[in-house]
């Protein structure tokens, strides 16, 4: 009799600790959304966005996104990183990240702690990707023109157009539901160049197949696709929003941060974070 008891106290004592551990508030819903920072220094001057999506209980995905611009007499020189992280809630005021990360053609290790300030702000230390050994102290700020989504369906078709110089590149995303969580993305890019009066034209397509669409309107891609011989691997991590844009409002953003790598590794072309509008 007293062996049956202990086992029913220890049964009941397990249960209460399952329920007390299940009971823990998730506390990352203060923290979703696009966040963004600057610095200069010298002769460079950086941009930092960061793209924060949820990835489980009290677990975050951070995309960032680094543009160094470096000038040297009249002209800039820019170059762009990308790297994603996970991070651990330990309360509803701070996060941990420990996760080996490769951008900038290294690996290295991102150990930090953020912390979101009274005004919303996140700051935290991170190590610097261009100079190898050295950190940045950085506050990032919430971009407040982003809210979420009543009610999410990310099927649809995309699009976004960058212009740098000579260059405009059209994003064009399709994205159709798989099974369960999976989403089929038909991620066509359209390269126009002009050269002397003439444009030339390049489209890529990479049909992307595992696609997962996460908690929270999240959206991971890390996925290897292309024609033969000209095979990229599309790494990327954001979120569904609806954005404002001055004064028109646009439901339904898909905003990433996005690396693009060869098979070796190298840099396919530049990492970008890139707000694809719906259709």
């Amino acid at each position: 009799m007293k062996i049956q008891k202990l086992y029913l106290f220890l049964v009941i004592v397990s249960a209460l600790s399952c329920k007390t551990g299940d009971s823990t508030p998730d506390w990352t819903g203060n923290y979703l959304g696009v966040y963004s920072t600057q610095a200069g220094f010298g002769d460079k001057f950086s941009r930092y966005t960061w793209i924060i999506s949820k990835e489980g209980h009290n677990q975050l995905r951070i995309g960032l996104l680094t543009e160094d611009t470096y000038k040297l007499g009249s002209a800039d020189f820019s170059f762009k990183y990308y790297y994603s992280v996970a991070a651990r809630m330990k309360d509803q005021h701070t996060f941990d990240i420990d996760e080996e990360v490769k951008a900038n053609n290294r690996v290295f290790r991102v150990q930090a702690t953020g912390t979101r300030m009274e005004n919303g702000w996140l700051a935290v230390t991170l190590p610097s990707i261009a100079n190898e050994g050295e950190s940045e102290y950085l506050e990032f700020k919430k971009d407040t023109r982003v809210s979420a989504p009543q009610e999410a369906n990310l099927a649809g078709t995309y699009t976004t157009t960058t212009i740098e110089g000579n260059q405009t590149v059209i994003h064009t995303m399709v994205v159709s539901r798989g099974e369960g969580n999976l989403l089929r993305i038909n991620y066509r890019i359209e390269d126009l160049v002009t050269v002397g009066g003439n444009t030339l034209r390049g489209i890529s397509e990479y049909p992307l197949e595992k696609a997962v669409m996460g908690q929270s309107n999240s959206l991971k891609i890390d996925e290897t696709a292309g024609e033969e011989g000209k095979k990229v691997h599309i790494r990327a991590s954001g979120l569904l929003i609806n954005m404002k844009y001055e004064d028109t409002y646009q439901p339904d953003v898909i905003a990433l941060g996005i690396e693009y790598t060869r098979p070796d590794g190298a840099e396919a072309r530049k990492s970008d974070y890139l707000e694809f509008k719906k259709q």
